[in-house]
């Protein structure tokens, strides 16, 4: 492919005057993709992800990407085309659709890494261009293309088409060597055949291509290939050109269209590898091994005069030579201690290059790591008998006089005998013995109180129970405009030998109740009358109001305490019913 004259010069330039690049302590970040260092690399997406190689430390990732001008500069502006900056725990990044890049487009871009402390240098750019999106037209021909296709598919030539792909089936007539999956003659040409996309370049210079495909995962392909039809092929290169049948590839076969098929590299011997075994080629010569057929038991043999025979193969006797040997029909290299194997290189390394098992050092040599315990001169003390010999030594007497005692200085000390005054006391506990008697210990504060608290004490707590006063109601108190409001029984009263609860409205004037009742439920009532006793009242009306016995209602009748019991309505005629059917009153003379 031709190369570009881009380089990441110009844009270090750059990524330095950003800031930051003069410092060494911060790693430096290894970008991944997308893109190269030397050329631009061809992405398929306007929004491709960047990655990066992870820094240890790093706490922010700053991303940057220039516009790369036509001599691979970053043209008239010096402006970052984007810059954005990413969590440390991430090593890779996706620009949103509103900051995606142009298609066509041509670009380079760097990161760095921003520790606690300081911010790392830039990375070397890497260059990419946007693979350039198809024009108006060109999406407009292909569209037109697919329609005519498809309308192909439904309603044309699907019985010529049948045909012409059963003639080509492998093991049938003239063209039983090669695969034709398009349903063509094996002398037509592909250019004439029917594609659901058709895609040619009629320039004749440079390394144009007329499909190119491009890939940046590694479980995808540049181009993929593929034949519903298990019979046909998946890749078919037209011979044409060349005047020769065409070349076919399925996944495990290559239906050669020609006499030969070569496989080679232009440049440098190839070698090519069957399950991971090199297959080897050679040159035969054609007067002699490649007319020799030999029967089995029999191999080819020089007569002495220049020719192969075939002929036994006994006799033949192989002697090992030097560090070889001979186990039946398997030949072995000694190796190994005592084998007397003397290898010219050991990883590629000469003899001189190592030292020998048994050699000395001296103690500058000794410029890095840890000498071993058991190589310390024995009169060297050990760690484990540092302290046992200063504790040994130390003490009234030893003269041991320490320049520090947890690292503080005598001055930062009292002597043994110091006296204190009471302003001295700034933290810490006194302890009980040392408190003076007449300040009271806890054990005797509560017998003190109880033995003067009650009436006439005058001792007047802040609390009763945590409450204070204002959480009690007084001695004498009512509650008269009372309410209360919640979930559950409102109110329950309950008396062993007396009536639970009265009600009375000493009132004379307007609608005023001695008990009044309302119920929100459709199941319930506004007052519930019952009486547990089977021969007593619900509910009792006192006639002594009017002179009259009480009327009585139970859950069965109503028991009138006087001679007449009016049911009526004041405003209007009242019609009573019984079981649903109305009762008729009448006047009788």
């Amino acid at each position: 492919m031709r190369s570009h004259p881009f380089n990441s010069f110009s844009f270090f330039i750059i990524f330095y005057a950003l800031g930051a690049a003069h410092l060494p302590a911060a790693q430096i970040p290894t970008p991944v993709s997308p893109g190269a260092v030397e050329h631009l690399a061809a992405v398929g997406s306007v929004c491709p992800t960047f990655s990066w190689g992870a820094v240890d430390d790093a706490r922010t990732y700053e991303l940057v990407v220039y516009a790369v001008g036509d001599n691979g500069d970053n043209g008239d502006s010096n402006e970052p085309r984007l810059r954005h900056r990413i969590s440390g725990s991430a090593s890779s990044w996706t620009p949103s659709l509103d900051a995606c890049f142009e298609p066509g487009g041509r670009y380079a871009w760097a990161v760095r890494a921003i520790s606690a402390e300081e911010q790392g240098a830039w990375s070397e750019a890497r260059l990419f261009q946007v693979a350039a999106g198809p024009t108006r037209q060109e999406l407009a021909e292909a569209l037109a293309l697919v329609k005519r296709m498809n309308r192909y598919l439904v309603d044309g030539d699907s019985a010529a088409s049948t045909s012409s792909r059963d003639a080509a089936t492998p093991g049938t007539g003239p063209g039983a060597a090669r695969i034709n999956p398009i349903g063509v003659s094996a002398a037509a040409t592909l250019a004439g055949a029917v594609a659901a996309i058709h895609s040619e370049l009629s320039d004749t210079t440079g390394e144009t291509v007329g499909v190119l495909g491009v890939s940046n995962s590694p479980d995808g392909a540049g181009i993929l290939a593929a034949n519903t039809d298990p019979s046909g092929a998946d890749l078919v290169l037209d011979g044409s050109a060349q005047g020769l049948p065409d070349t076919a590839f399925t996944e495990s076969s290559i239906q050669v269209g020609g006499t030969a098929f070569e496989i080679g590299n232009p440049t440098d011997d190839l070698m090519l590898t069957l399950d991971g075994v090199a297959i080897v080629t050679t040159t035969t010569d054609s007067d002699t091994l490649d007319e020799l057929s030999c029967a089995n038991g029999d191999v080819a043999k020089s007569n002495g005069l220049g020719a192969w025979i075939c002929a036994s193969d006994d006799g033949t006797e192989i002697t090992p030579g030097n560090q070889l040997a001979l186990t039946g029909t398997t030949l072995d290299v000694l190796e190994g201690t005592g084998s007397g194997l003397d290898a010219d290189l050991l990883d590629g390394q000469e003899a001189t290059a190592f030292a020998a098992s048994a050699h000395p050092h001296a103690g500058e040599d000794i410029t890095s790591g840890i000498v071993a315990e058991p190589r310390i001169d024995s009169l060297i003390a050990r760690d484990a008998e540092i302290m046992p010999t200063v504790l040994a030594n130390d003490g009234s007497g030893s003269t041991l006089d320490a320049d520090l005692l947890d690292g503080q200085e005598a001055t930062a000390f009292a002597t043994a005998t110091h006296p204190h005054a009471g302003e001295d006391i700034t933290s810490g506990i006194v302890a009980e013995p040392r408190i003076d008697s007449l300040i009271a210990r806890d054990a005797e504060i509560v017998p003190t109180v109880l033995a003067n608290d009650g009436s006439g004490s005058t001792l007047d707590a802040d609390l009763l129970d945590g409450q204070e006063a204002t959480a009690f109601a007084a001695s004498a108190h009512d509650h008269l405009n009372d309410s209360w409001s919640g979930t559950g029984t409102g109110l329950t009263v309950t008396s062993a030998d007396a009536t639970g609860l009265v009600g009375e409205s000493t009132s004379t004037t307007g609608a005023n109740y001695g008990v009044r009742g309302v119920s929100n439920s459709l199941g319930g009532a506004g007052i519930f009358a019952a009486n547990t006793d089977a021969t007593g009242a619900d509910l009792v009306l006192d006639g002594s109001a009017q002179g009259l016995p009480d009327t009585a209602l139970t859950e069965s009748g109503i028991q009138v305490g006087g001679t007449a019991f009016e049911i009526g309505n004041p405003s209007d005629d009242l019609m009573l019913t019984l079981d649903g059917v109305a009762i008729v009153t009448t006047t009788t003379d």
